[in-house]
């Protein structure tokens, strides 16, 4: 039973670091190489995109927390 814990402790970790790597790609890494080869955007918008950034990278790290709590509870 303690290797099957042990497993599904480690699948739902890997699982919640994938989203957390998902946020950071879409929400902070694809807006800022965007803005390299976009520079012609309104203040609006721009406020707009750093704003979902320091969310979507206040979201990647509660999942990785989230994930390191879920491996913390592994048995020995």
């Amino acid at each position: 039973m303690n290797l099957i814990h042990n497993e599904q402790t480690k699948l739902r970790a890997t699982f919640l670091n994938g989203l957390a790597l998902i946020f950071f790609s879409i929400g902070v890494l694809a807006p800022m190489i965007s803005s390299v080869y976009f520079t012609g955007i309104s203040a609006d918008r721009a406020f707009l995109a750093v704003a979902t950034a320091f969310i979507c990278f206040g979201a990647t790290i509660t999942l990785h927390y989230v994930a390191w709590r879920h491996l913390k509870e592994m048995d020995p």
